[in-house]
């Protein structure tokens, strides 16, 4: 098999930003792809300063966002709109890819983190993949319309109207997201895939059933439907 270079874009990458599902997912995928010989960069959101590493054969970078003014008083407010990471992004993605020789950019729906990316004259294709955007979660979690969501799901359309492919997790995750007016026409499932070295099923001794949920405690979550069942 023919060795590739790839680059994933997510503000969710462990540890430093490991807050919940697509962290995890994007962790998984790239130590595994890494392991299979391929390239793999990550480019995630910084906390605190950029910076550099590999991790697990991953060249993971930290980026900082550009002409932020979440620090001026008054304009601050504006941040509503305008973080400046997506152009962060865009800026550092040109440089990632010739250095890597990166062949495929792929990105999650939520936050449109490679939009500006995606309205460059010259880029690579752009693979965006559903891990439930904005507009499932307030459907969800039953939450109001407001102008900064509203904006969010404009960009998350924007973003998947210009992807030159878009994957999911199953057929219900995109038959949802299509229902709650997210624009895919066309979509490849791909089950996210599980570390058989890391989750192994230990031997029964009895037959009563241990159940684990793992995911925060939000209503869209489930955890009530699994205590009901």
């Amino acid at each position: 098999m023919s060795k590739l270079s790839l680059c994933f874009v997510t503000r969710e990458y462990p540890p430093e930003t490991g807050y919940g599902g697509i962290g995890t997912y994007y962790q998984a995928v790239a130590r595994t792809l890494a392991r299979r010989g391929h390239t793999v960069v990550v480019l995630s959101e910084a906390l605190d300063a950029e910076s550099y590493a590999v991790q697990d054969g991953v060249h993971v970078y930290r980026v900082r966002p550009r002409y932020s003014v979440s620090h001026v008083p008054f304009i601050w407010r504006l941040q509503a709109v305008w973080r400046g990471y997506r152009l962060a992004v865009a800026l550092l993605l040109r440089r990632v890819i010739a250095q890597h020789a990166v062949q495929l950019v792929e990105s999650p729906e939520l936050h449109a983190e490679t939009l500006l990316y995606s309205l460059l004259p010259m880029r690579l294709p752009l693979v965006v993949r559903l891990h439930t955007g904005t507009q499932l979660g307030i459907k969800y979690n039953s939450q109001p319309l407001t102008a900064r969501i509203r904006l969010n799901i404009c960009l998350e359309n924007a973003l998947l109207n210009r992807a030159k492919a878009v994957s999911a997790p199953s057929h219900a995750v995109a038959e949802q997201s299509r229902r709650c007016g997210l624009h895919i026409r066309h979509y490849q499932v791909i089950p996210n895939g599980v570390d058989c070295q890391t989750f192994v099923p230990p031997e029964r001794e009895s037959d009563e059933l241990s159940l684990l949920f793992c995911g925060r405690l939000e209503h869209w979550k489930g955890a009530d439907i699994l205590c009901t069942a």
